[in-house]
């Protein structure tokens, strides 16, 4: 029996990521295991462990117009995936067995993100490396809550009014 020969694509058009990668469709969010080129427009962010997705840029977010705890707060709850509803990642979900026994370390921590952002950026995708600080869900004082940062795994607080230039959207669920 000949077997035919199928004539395969020339363009890729799926990538494997070391981090898996969050794509945002009005107010869903699908997690996928790579970056996928037929869905580069609804291309949002970067799950980390624990199912908490941040933004591919400081700032970046089209729906929120202020960066504060408020407004990232109301984004998250307003958004869901696979049936779960959003909310403001935990500041002791940054300190779990889940995110100590896969990242050691800053560096075994930074490296995944980084090397995701530059398969991004190899592909025409603006992303940002691992950077910034994501509004935590706990309050610190009566004005400020937690925040993470994401580049040296510090938590400290910050007015709940405040607006930075290193805030980065984080929704967990």
């Amino acid at each position: 029996m000949k077997k035919e020969k199928t004539k395969q694509s020339t363009t890729e058009t799926a990538f494997a990521t070391p981090l898996n990668l969050v794509y945002r469709r009005e107010d869903k969010m699908y997690i996928l295991p790579g970056l996928d080129l037929s869905r580069k427009d609804e291309l949002w962010g970067i799950e980390l462990p624990g199912q908490i997705c941040v933004e591919l840029k400081r700032n970046s977010c089209k729906d929120i117009e202020r960066a504060d705890w408020h407004s990232v707060k109301t984004f998250a709850e307003k958004t869901e995936c696979n049936g779960k509803a959003g909310h403001l990642p935990s500041v002791w979900k940054f300190r779990s067995s889940e995110f100590e026994k896969k990242y050691r370390t800053e560096r075994d921590w930074i490296v995944p993100f980084n090397a995701t952002v530059g398969i991004l950026r190899a592909n025409g995708i603006d992303a940002e490396k691992c950077g910034g600080v994501v509004w935590c869900e706990e309050t610190y004082s009566l004005m400020d809550m937690y925040v993470a940062h994401l580049d040296t795994h510090y938590e400290g607080s910050v007015s709940r009014i405040a607006v930075s230039f290193l805030t980065r959207v984080a929704v967990a669920f």
